[in-house]
């Protein structure tokens, strides 16, 4: 049995981040006024090798890639129930397309720059999951982002309904003086910098960070 659960995990998809949609954007209002849902945009290293945070907005009509789910579910129900223990399905009030399957070990939650002007959109958020949001332990969030709205400003109106939140990761960027992000190879500071923000952070009372460069 052992052999089939090594095999069942190795068919697992990668570590992959959820962003947060929406249907429609009124322009006469100026604001989102379509289902606002979850969807699986694309994996951890994809999402990271791109620049995400300028180019993904709550009316992206696709994800970056197609993320199929788990292909153990439907092998056998050996393989299924083995691999319902580690994902769970996170259902949709109003459609169960916006429905899928999220591993909390592996998975991570981002919310665009957009969704932290549209209050409206992270209520409609626990109206649809309700207690499923507590299921997720950890988010994505930009230094940028982090920094523009303070980290009591983010954690307050973004983070404080996650109630299972165990880990903020934390992504950075440097730039060199051609406007170019430098890669993690070509900057020796990541880890001075990494170390920094986890000093300048650590008494925040609900986050365990961990820190990547955004490459």
């Amino acid at each position: 049995m052992e052999l089939r659960r090594r095999i069942w995990r190795f068919s697992w998809p990668e570590a992959r981040v959820i962003e947060v949609a929406n249907t429609e954007f009124n322009t006469e209002k100026m604001e989102y006024t379509g289902t606002t849902y979850l969807r699986l945009a694309g994996s951890f290293l994809t999402l990271l090798k791109t620049d995400f945070g300028a180019n993904r907005t709550l009316d992206n009509v696709r994800p970056v890639e197609h993320c199929p789910p788990p292909v153990a579910l439907l092998v056998c129900q050996e393989s299924r129930r083995y691999t319902l223990s580690q994902y769970c399905l996170m259902q949709h009030a109003k459609s169960a397309a916006y429905s899928f399957f999220l591993n909390p070990s592996r998975d991570t939650l981002w919310f665009c720059r957009e969704l932290t002007g549209q209050p409206e959109c992270q209520r409609d958020l626990r109206l649809s999951y309700g207690e499923q949001l507590d299921k997720i332990t950890t988010v994505l969030v930009e230094e940028a982002e982090w920094a523009y709205c303070t980290p009591v400003w983010y954690t307050l109106y973004c983070l404080a309904t996650l109630r299972g939140l165990k880990t903020i990761v934390l992504v950075y960027g440097a730039i060199d003086g051609v406007g170019n992000l430098i890669t993690e190879t070509t900057a020796p500071d990541h880890p001075v910098r990494a170390e920094k923000q986890r000093v300048r952070y650590r008494n925040l009372d609900m986050s365990t960070f961990h820190f990547r460069p955004w490459r």
